[in-house]
């Protein structure tokens, strides 16, 4: 059996605290992941990763662009989905997008709208 709960309970409060913190972002870490995650899964990463393919925007492109704008976030992803739809068939579709269910989409948009959301490189 370890020690290491024991001693952090004998530890002074200051440690305690840090510990206890600590152990809280580990546990949050894998949530706010999930959409960036779910973006590198789906291959979005692809076309809009840190170095973008074509005429693809770069995810951080796309956060950049909309926070510079005044509308509301749900404006905002509604747009980028209606784009998406958009170019999801025609003679310059783009596969990945047809493969994308609405709820995936709008996963993805909630996480590059919010406000701590940072890109996967």
């Amino acid at each position: 059996m370890s020690t290491a709960p024991m001693n952090l309970l004998r530890a002074p409060i200051g440690r305690r605290v840090a510990s206890g913190l600590l152990m809280a972002l580990t546990l949050a870490a894998p949530v706010a992941r999930a959409d960036a995650n779910l973006a590198a899964n789906m291959g979005c990463l692809n076309c809009h990763g840190s170095v973008p393919r074509g005429e693809a925007p770069s995810f951080e492109r796309m956060k950049q662009r909309a926070a510079r704008g005044n509308k509301e976030p749900k404006a905002i992803a509604d747009h980028w989905l209606e784009e998406m739809r958009a170019t999801a068939s025609g003679p310059r579709a783009i596969v990945g997008h047809r493969e994308v269910t609405d709820r995936t989409a709008q996963d993805i948009v909630g996480w590059l709208l919010a406000p701590t959301s940072q890109p996967v490189k």
